[in-house]
């Protein structure tokens, strides 16, 4: 049987479900779990939850052993089965998939699908260091794109306090490669 990780990358990670609906179907796994590694709550942090073999209760990492924790819970864990209908838990998948750094994989546009991807696509970075201005006049370089990320604008929200400097530098060098 195809691990979950297995099924994920083997269909270019996104398939079914939508990342940002899932974020709201994350909220009530929040109160117990994060998505940033290192970060232990009540339960587990679930930031690379599909590059583990087992899940927390034993049985290993499929798409049915998953959806039979969500829907039974574990542990402590509350049982959400009437909560959480296939299309919700396809688009929780696809936002908890974000915070999964596949091997070989390159942080920058990790960061960038973890940050950025709910509002902007890549190709609206396409040749954005040959560009002279910014949206903002400012002309493009390092310094003014950093601090677009860091100060938002325009509707977008400041990243400066939930982007570290290495997740900065890594989008930086990343929206360099498009």
């Amino acid at each position: 049987m195809k691990t979950l990780a297995g099924l994920l990358i083997s269909t270019a990670l996104f398939a079914a479900g939508d990342p940002v609906k899932g974020k709201d179907v994350f909220i009530p796994c929040s109160y117990c779990h994060d998505v940033e590694a290192g970060v232990r709550k009540r339960g587990p942090s679930l930031k690379n939850l599909f590059l583990r073999e087992k899940l927390t209760n034993g049985n290993p990492l499929t798409e049915d052993n998953l959806r039979a924790l969500i829907r039974e819970g574990y542990n402590g864990m509350p049982s959400y089965g009437v909560l959480v209908n296939r299309a919700q838990f396809d688009d929780l998948v696809a936002f908890l998939v974000q915070y999964t750094d596949f091997p070989g994989s390159d942080p920058g546009k990790n960061v960038f699908v973890r940050s950025c991807s709910g509002c902007h696509n890549e190709g609206e970075f396409k040749d954005l260091f040959k560009r002279e201005k910014l949206a903002n006049g400012k002309p493009v370089n390092d310094a003014n794109v950093a601090a677009q990320i860091e100060e938002g604008g325009k509707g977008m929200p400041a990243f400066k306090d939930s982007l570290d400097d290495a997740a900065k530098k890594a989008l930086l060098a990343y929206l360099k490669t498009l």
